[in-house]
């Protein structure tokens, strides 16, 4: 699960926080927030992997499917 975490971090970070959540419609603090897989307080929902669209980064499925 950590890698998966790890992934979803990474794909935040390379695409731009502030306009990847921007495009999801949320604040750029909550992504980076929710997206830290250092904090297991704050986790991202189903609707919220969008970023895999938003970014065109698949490294999150990669991630899911190992």
């Amino acid at each position: 699960m950590e890698e998966i975490h790890r992934a979803i971090h990474d794909a935040v970070l390379a695409a731009g926080p502030k306009a990847l959540a921007h495009k999801m419609g949320m604040a750029h603090t909550t992504l980076l927030n929710r997206a830290n897989p250092n904090d297991d307080t704050h986790r991202l929902n189903v609707e919220q992997l969008q970023i895999m669209l938003h970014s065109g980064d698949a490294s999150v499925l990669r991630a899911m499917a190992t």
